[in-house]
């Protein structure tokens, strides 16, 4: 039995995807993995303080901001994020040692989560 539309179909070219699909398509595959990467990051953090994790959401967010800018974002933001991360952790430090009583402890465990 022979239909119409077989032959269109069998004699149709295959079409190879345009480069700007495929540029598509890999900056929403780069989108998710940094999504993964995110929160990966932020689970290692979910037993800090509430305002400690906030701290870091800003910092992790400036640094795939920053790494977004590059053409190399894949490459640049784990360093831009670890940079930014040990930042927080230095500048909490720093105002716990001198104001203990207006911020808490970096790695305290917020009871109000």
């Amino acid at each position: 039995m022979y239909f119409s539309h077989t032959s269109t179909l069998i004699r149709s070219p295959i079409r190879s995807r345009s480069a700007p699909a495929k540029a598509a398509d890999s900056r929403h595959a780069l989108a998710a993995r940094v999504r993964k990467y995110k929160a990966g990051m932020f689970a290692e953090f979910r037993h800090e303080s509430k305002a400690f994790r906030r701290l870091i959401r800003l910092a992790v967010n400036e640094a795939e901001g920053l790494a977004c800018a590059t053409p190399y974002a894949h490459l640049l933001l784990p360093a831009l994020v670890e940079e930014r991360i040990q930042s927080v952790q230095r500048w909490a430090s720093h105002q716990h040692r001198v104001s203990p009583g207006l911020h808490p402890s970096p790695l305290a465990a917020d009871s109000g989560k």
